[in-house]
């Protein structure tokens, strides 16, 4: 395994859950603040199953279906950094001690997704280096990804992180950068047509 956890969530992410929602029991008075709370749940649930679930995938997908399969799990990703920023927004006016206690779960919860998700860009370097078939447009894809494993290694270098996993994994990150150089290297470039066009010089 390529993590592992100091400070995980639990078994799984039905119980993680759980334990959030019964720290927060009896919070919010009105009915639709503790109704938009679990909407906001139910959807960092959805989309922190779906990240696991397709980062499985990434071992077993037909190699015909990697790349797409590797572009869902970022969208997927997107979907749920844009979920924890509703959150955190929504839950500013807690007290203190209050908000620390859903921040410091919520990071857990988002330690797990971002290492899931360097997991997948792990098995998907190998994977692709072993098929030695690198589509035309990879090059631009994988100038995305290099930006992707950037920003997974800034955020996992947060201290709110600490502890959440051990911090010599971050290696990895730096092993799937070179990978993906490698790729890139290796990935046909599309021919740009605004490029002057060859002459030949007249015939003597």
């Amino acid at each position: 395994m390529l993590f592992s956890y100091s400070s995980a969530p639990g078994s799984d992410v039905e119980t993680f859950f759980a334990s959030i929602r019964d720290s927060m029991s009896g919070w919010f008075k009105r009915a639709s603040d503790l109704a938009e709370i679990g909407d906001l749940m139910a959807a960092l649930e959805r989309q922190s199953k779906d990240v696991m679930r397709l980062a499985r995938q990434t071992r077993s997908v037909a190699p015909g279906h990697l790349f797409q399969l590797k572009e869902n799990i970022r969208n997927k990703i997107s979907g749920f950094e844009a979920v924890v920023a509703l959150m955190d927004h929504r839950l500013a006016h807690l007290p203190a001690d209050k908000r620390d206690l859903v921040k410091g779960k919520m990071s857990e919860l988002e330690a797990l997704v971002l290492t899931k998700s360097v997991q997948s860009y792990f098995v998907f370097c190998v994977r692709t280096q072993s098929s030695g078939s690198v589509p035309l447009w990879a090059h631009e894809i994988f100038g995305r990804d290099l930006g992707a494993m950037e920003k997974a290694r800034n955020q996992l270098s947060e201290p709110r992180f600490a502890g959440r996993f051990e911090p010599r994994q971050l290696d990895a990150i730096e092993r799937i950068k070179g990978a993906l150089l490698r790729l890139i290297e290796r990935a046909p470039r599309i021919p740009d047509f605004n490029e002057p066009a060859l002459t030949l010089a007249p015939a003597d």
